[in-house]
């Protein structure tokens, strides 16, 4: 996630973030089709969401936003995800991050 949210804020000093093709795209498609590795990213975005927001600085912010955004546009890729504690759509899952920031 750290790479990510770096390569956007650097990719944004040379396009808007409407132009910069479609690397973050493909970067998020590819996590998908490793589910392990999906899950992983997932629970460690609601970790940071849920407890380390207020330490999250803009860069990171901005790259999250972006991710979440082309994750939610390759949502049909990820149809439950499995963890542990719980199975959930990822629709539910949006649903807890908002619950755990309002």
């Amino acid at each position: 996630l750290t790479f990510f949210c770096q390569s956007i804020m650097a990719a944004s000093c040379f396009n808007p973030p409407d132009r910069q093709g479609a690397w973050p795209s493909l970067y998020v498609k590819m996590l998908c089709g490793h589910r392990w590795v999906i899950t992983a990213v997932l629970i460690r975005l609601l970790q940071l969401i849920c407890h380390q927001a207020s330490l999250l600085s803009d860069v990171h912010i901005v790259g999250l936003a972006a991710f979440v955004i082309h994750l939610n546009e390759c949502r049909a890729l990820i149809p439950t995800l499995e963890t542990a504690v719980c199975s959930c759509s990822l629709s539910e899952y949006w649903n807890h991050l908002l619950k755990c920031r309002t």
